[in-house]
């Protein structure tokens, strides 16, 4: 069973003198009629089927719809419609309203179908096929035009039958049904009241005939036997759907409990005695048109009759009491408009009407929306402002809960308790109101709002305070005796200015409570207290405690290293050193942040030449931690855990080491780096460059090959390269099977684009050698030099080339401790070198001014590397590059297919 309520068709009516008097006449007639139309029914439907004819005779189709309206409406009866124009309906129910049942009346079936359990206490009893959907008989009772079983064909129902007791609108279903294209449909003459029919159907369809039938003088009794007929009719498990317009669904479900009961012969049964049989049940219900519940009934009108009305109540002539009547009933149909009449209120000068009302929406339950906040902020408004008008209501408490309620609001209500307390004299408590304010803002917004009500009090009672001043005289008698001083304006202003120099202050609070892990606010917060060491200590102890570095922003151990620095820099070291070791024992994001802070600890002690107490705590530090440390802190502090292995803090062991202890010691440090597997590869070539300075060479070597093992290729490149220099340098020639195992291992950890390059260096390593000492043998070394700069000087060598020969010298050079020879190498050979492009060079030379240069000649290599640059490229400087540069490229784009060719 379905229930929609909709609006009835409401034609317009014309103004023309002709028309109204024919609409007089007509109604005069069926006024009379109404006394003898059930008691004649032939006469009086032969009457007044004549009336309609003089309208549609008279073209006055419109006023032939009312005329059939109200008739349908006040009689109950479907009038024929026969003699209706086929451009004019007069149905009252439009065609969305009839697509909307027939949708949802399939839907209900195929939900039926599937298994779907509709609303109600038991399961019907409808065992569907799928395949039978389309086959269902359909019954539409009262059919009128034929329209919903259009509606319900369009669905894909096809066993349609639609029935009335008019032969004219039965014809007329059938002209509409052909013209459409339906001609399946089966129209026939019948009464529901006296049903002819004697079968049954899945599914009887009701569009107003209820409803009609219910206005017969005789419509109880009527509407009895409408649902005998009806009940014959369906079949067991079926479906009754009814369309109603003047009925609510409380109203029909009611009539058919009460049909059960009768049917039963149970009208009179007991409560609890028993459950009565249900002949009919409800299942669903849907609307076809919005509606209104108004004084406990639903209509439809209500949304064209206010907006006039309230266009009435707008007007400047209506008087207050009229308009706010009008808002008080009008509030009635729509609630949710009540800060409508607040207003109206508001601007008549009734505070006390306008917050009852406020509190009486407010306290009417549900949850809050956005109109009740409106309201709540518009009572605050009114208690703040007429606190004298507004009785029985304490402004505070209010006041206070709306700011629990709505907190993003609660700097404007602090403001406007403030401004309460302000207007009776109590300046003390809107001073501590708004003091509460902001010290406990928790927005950027909320706090603006607060102290600039706060700073405009002050600036207010200044100005008060002055005024009063400069008006008063006082009394010559006790002109200068302290006690009749009652001016207070200085203590006013000092309040005012405090409250100014106090802002920074209260605004970082107020980030500080949007992130209390914020390590750069707190920073800026001590930095507030550089007048007042005992507030900064104060601060960063909150600072420390606070922060939690799992989720800080910024650096945590930055706090401490600046808590201790602040104690260092007032000359208490010992109080520097508690913060130290309460730092190392706290929690930090990172073992890096910890190995920085006993850097920094250690960097105090240096600081101050407390050396042997710097180099404990670097040893402290970089020892592997107990068993039982690592069972105490394996849960809570990984950082603590991993400190011993940050390249950081042993970085900075060791080169304290190299400082200030012993070689010894220092190897211990280096080995203890390369143990934990803490060690760079920069760490390893300073620790094989230490052993060398001490000559331990092959102690050296040992530190190369351990490092490279530490390392894989990109990183242990750098150690390979220092390493193979070194070597080769050493020994030269001497000892080719160990040179050659060194190569061997370098290209067997080296990627493949790298192993061109060190095979290059080997077997040039190799050449060099063995001629060169066979010069030295037969010609001694200044022949040696004299072949190196005839060949360089010759300009018949290519750039690289060339380079490569000022290489070779040098390290002669070098090797033979001809230092200023070979730096005059390095500056001649730079003119071949590219600043960008030959690393290998400029990296040799930079290691040469390392070892044997001092600042002077670095800047000097600095500024020569700095000129070349922007001399241009080294290939115009070198005389005939460009010519082997040309004749280069020209042979590798020759040789480019035959290369291809071979990797083929």
């Amino acid at each position: 069973m379905e229930i929609a309520r909709h609006e009835p068709f409401s034609p317009g009516c014309s103004n023309t003198t002709t028309e109204r008097s024919v609409l007089t006449r007509m109604s005069k007639i069926l006024v009379r009629l109404k006394a003898h139309y059930w008691g004649s029914k032939v006469t009086g439907m032969h009457l007044i089927q004549k009336i309609l004819q003089i309208f549609k005779n008279m073209g006055m189709l419109e006023k032939y719809g009312l005329l059939i309206f109200f008739l349908n409406s006040t009689y109950g009866q479907k009038f024929p419609c026969g003699i209706v124009s086929k451009n004019f309906s007069v149905s009252r129910f439009g065609a969305d309203v009839m697509d909307t049942v027939a949708v949802w009346t399939k839907k209900l079936c195929a939900d039926i179908i599937q298994g779907g359990t509709p609303p109600g206490n038991d399961t019907i009893n409808c065992e569907v096929d799928e395949k039978q959907f389309s086959n269902y008989p359909v019954l539409d009772v009262g059919t009128g035009n034929g329209l919903l079983l259009q509606a319900l064909a369009k669905q894909g129902f096809s066993n349609l039958t639609g029935t009335d007791y008019s032969e004219g609108a039965i014809e007329l279903a059938k002209h509409l049904a052909s013209r459409d294209g339906f001609t399946s449909i089966n129209f026939l003459v019948d009464d529901i009241i006296e049903t002819k029919l004697d079968r049954k159907f899945k599914i009887v369809t009701d569009k107003g005939t209820l409803d009609a039938i219910g206005l017969h003088p005789d419509g109880r009794v009527k509407r009895v036997m409408y649902w005998e007929s009806v009940s014959n009719l369906v079949e067991p498990g079926g479906i009754v759907v009814i369309t109603s317009c003047n009925h609510t669904k409380d109203e029909l479900v009611q009539e058919v409990e009460d049909f059960s009961k009768r049917k039963s012969g149970k009208e009179h049964l007991d409560e609890g005695a028993g459950n009565v049989p249900q002949i009919f049940r409800y299942i669903d219900h849907v609307r076809t048109y919005p509606t209104i519940m108004f004084g406990g009934v639903e209509g439809s009108q209500h949304h064209r009759v206010w907006p006039l009305y309230l266009r009435l109540a707008a007007l400047p002539s209506c008087p207050a009491d009229t308009a706010i009547r009008i808002y008080r009933r009008f509030l009635q149909f729509d609630p949710s408009r009540a800060g409508e009449l607040v207003e109206l209120l508001v601007s008549a000068g009734r505070w006390q009407e306008a917050a009852d009302h406020i509190v009486s929406v407010l306290n009417g339950g549900g949850e809050v929306g956005d109109n009740d906040r409106s309201l709540l902020l518009k009572l605050c408004d009114l208690l703040a402002k007429h606190a004298d008008e507004v009785a029985g209501l304490k402004v505070e408490a209010v006041l206070r809960g709306a700011m629990r309620k709505f907190p993003d609001e609660a700097g404007r209500l602090r403001a406007l308790l403030a401004e309460c307390y302000a207007r009776i004299g109590l300046y003390d408590k809107a001073r501590d109101v708004l003091e509460e304010g902001v010290t406990t803002a928790a927005t950027v917004a909320e706090f603006g709002l607060v102290f600039e009500a706060y700073a405009q009090l002050e600036q207010s009672l200044v100005a008060a305070k002055m005024e009063k001043a400069a008006e008063e005289e006082g009394d010559r008698l006790v002109a200068g005796c302290w006690l009749a001083d009652s001016d207070d304006g200085d203590m006013c202003l000092a309040r005012l200015e405090r409250l100014l120099d106090r802002r920074p202050e209260l605004l970082n609070g107020v980030l500080l409570r949007q992130n209390p892990h914020d390590v750069g606010q707190w920073h800026r917060r001590v930095k507030l207290f550089d007048k007042g060491p005992a507030r900064q200590a104060a601060t960063y102890v909150e600072a420390v405690r606070t922060v939690a570095p799992a989720t800080a922003t910024g650096k945590p151990h930055t706090l401490w290293v600046a808590f201790a620095k602040m104690y260092e820099a007032h000359g208490r070291l010992d109080s520097a050193d508690e913060v130290f070791s309460k730092a190392t024992q706290a929690s930090h994001k990172s073992a890096d942040d910890l190995a920085a802070v006993w850097c920094e600890w250690a960097e105090m002690q240096l600081q101050h030449r407390r050396f042997d107490k710097a180099v404990a705590l670097m040893r402290q530090a970089t020892a592997e931690p107990s068993a039982e440390v690592k069972r105490r802190t394996a849960a809570d502090e990984p950082s603590q855990l991993k400190l011993h292995k940050s390249a950081k803090l042993w970085s900075f062991y060791v080169d304290l080491e190299e400082s200030l202890g012993t070689l010894a010691s220092t190897r211990a440090a280096y080995e203890g780096a390369m143990a934990a597997r803490a060690a760079t590869p920069q760490m390893v070539i300073n620790y094989a460059s230490l052993l060398e300075e001490h000559s331990y060479f092959e102690d050296a070597f040992a530190a190369y090959e351990m490092g490279a093992k530490l390392f894989a290729y990109p990183h242990s490149k750098p150690i390979w390269e220092a390493y193979l220099e070194r070597f080769v340098a050493r020994y030269g020639g001497s000892k080719p099977e160990r040179a050659r195992e060194l190569f061997a291992e370098a290209i067997r950890q080296a990627p493949p684009h790298e192993w061109a390059r060190l095979f290059l260096r080997h077997a040039r390593m190799s050449v060099h050698e063995a001629y060169a000492a066979s010069a030295v043998e037969l010609c001694g070394v200044p022949k040696v030099r004299q072949v190196y700069e005839q060949a360089i000087e010759s300009g018949g060598l290519q750039r690289r080339d060339a380079l490569a020969l000022c290489l070779r010298l040098a390290v002669l050079e070098e090797g033979l401790g001809e230092v200023g020879r070979a730096r005059a190498v390095f500056v001649h050979a730079s003119g071949y070198a590219d600043p960008d492009g030959d690393e290998e060079f400029w990296t040799k030379w930079s290691g040469f001014e390392v070892w044997h240069g001092d600042e002077h000649t670095f800047m000097d290599m600095l500024r020569t590397k700095r000129t070349q640059k922007l001399a241009g490229p080294p290939g115009i400087r070198a005389r005939g590059e460009q010519k082997d540069e040309k004749a280069r490229r020209r042979t590798d784009r020759l040789d480019a297919p035959y290369s291809k060719r071979q990797r083929v």
